[in-house]
């Protein structure tokens, strides 16, 4: 090798080994990013529970589920514009398009009867951490998904967690309804509802899902709004701060950065991250709402978690090499 050529070699390869370099120096900046960003849009959807809790007592919880679909529909509009979204359905995928939007209009008008009655903690903790439980569990059943025994030890514990939430030694009737607890158990089986509806319609129609969920919802509770609903104008600004946290930076900005970064990085990381919802729900109860978690509630809630990290790991764990 000519002295020239091995001098022009060396200097060549240094220059690629440096161009690599920066490449994995700019690949890692861009992951680090998209945690943050990922990280966000939990802790903006652990905050939703503390936002409606503040207001809910302020209107009938039918026209606070209105006011939140209709104004998340405004600000939807811009954004699909801007993404130029794909809005079409395909025909035979109406029908899981029909069952999320009922799914979550429901969903969302027992979450504020729920909160109107409940702590903020409690329910932010329950219902986000047993949501992937439910979830299989309709998967299992009516979707005909396999089981292994891991997922029933996973199912075990969540329900085991979700009963010492509640306190299952001292409830009744009256409880259930009095503390909300009523309406939190059902609030995880309509949003797993949602959940495999959106999975149905594909994944490239997340944003055309939710547009439509959004829309279908405020068009169904219009109908049964009444003229209380101006009174909504004499409230002040804590509460309109609070309906645009859960409609404009809830529903859209955080569903629009997860579903963004959930692109860049793989489905295994970004299921360790909805463990930072009940727990932000539950730290941010604490700081704005000045709620006294309960032993039950951390013990309840850790053990959800960790049945939900059970499940998880099996679904997404990672292939070996």
């Amino acid at each position: 090798m000519s002295g020239d050529f091995k001098f022009y070699f060396i200097k060549a390869f240094k220059f690629r080994c440096n161009d690599v370099q920066d490449n994995i120096l700019v690949m890692s900046k861009n992951v680090l990013i998209f945690n943050i960003l990922i990280i966000l849009a939990m802790m903006i959807w652990g905050g939703t529970w503390v936002s409606a809790k503040a207001i809910s007592a302020t209107a009938d919880p039918l026209i606070l589920t209105f006011l939140r679909f209709f104004v998340t529909v405004i600000f939807f509009i811009p954004l699909l514009l801007v993404f130029k979204a794909n809005l079409r359905i395909e025909r035979e995928k109406i029908k899981f398009l029909l069952l999320g939007s009922l799914s979550m209009g429901v969903y969302f008008l027992l979450f504020f009867k729920g909160l109107q009655r409940g702590y903020a903690n409690i329910g932010g903790v329950f219902v986000t951490s047993l949501i992937p439980i439910y979830t299989l569990l309709i998967s299992k059943f009516f979707l005909k998904r396999s089981f292994r025994f891991i997922d029933y030890i996973g199912v075990f514990i969540g329900f085991l967690g979700g009963l010492i939430i509640m306190k299952f030694w001292s409830l009744n009737w009256y409880n259930l309804y009095e503390n909300g607890y009523i309406y939190f158990i059902t609030c995880p089986f309509l949003w797993a509802l949602v959940t495999i509806s959106s999975e149905k319609l594909g994944q490239g129609s997340s944003l055309a899902f939710s547009f439509y969920c959004h829309l279908f919802c405020a068009l169904v509770f219009l109908l049964f709004v009444d003229k209380t609903i101006f009174n909504v104008f004499d409230l002040g600004f804590l509460f309109w701060t609070n309906l645009l946290y859960l409609s404009v930076i809830s529903s859209v900005i955080a569903t629009t950065l997860y579903f963004y970064s959930t692109t860049k990085i793989n489905s295994y990381r970004t299921s360790v991250y909805t463990f930072i919802v009940p727990t932000s729900s539950l730290i941010l109860s604490v700081i704005f709402l000045k709620e006294k978690p309960e032993l039950t509630t951390l013990i309840g809630g850790a053990l959800s978690i960790m049945a939900t990290l059970l499940i998880n790991y099996r679904l997404y764990k990672p292939a070996e090499k």
